[in-house]
């Protein structure tokens, strides 16, 4: 179970996550469903460049909308920074 995991490996467990999910969307690039991990994966590394450029070809659907405002939220941050 994750909540047993220690932070250090929850970490881990979600980096090899993510790269798993940029292997697939490198071999399936215009899978909706790797189009959309990829995406979740870009907005956990607060790149909203990829993750634009994913949710273009994700699937569409209640995940796509969260992942999409989400992108919003991650810009909004980012110009303000700025």
């Amino acid at each position: 179970d994750l909540h047993l995991l220690s932070r250090r490996q929850r970490q881990m467990c979600i980096r090899d996550s993510n790269e798993v999910f940029e292997i697939a969307v490198r071999m399936y690039p215009d899978d909706p469903v790797s189009n959309l991990n990829a995406a979740n994966a870009a907005l956990m590394r607060r790149d909203a460049e990829a993750a634009h450029r994913y949710l273009q070809k994700a699937m569409e659907g209640p995940q796509k909308e969260l992942a999409k405002e989400t992108l919003k939220e991650l810009e909004k941050q980012l110009k303000e920074r700025k």
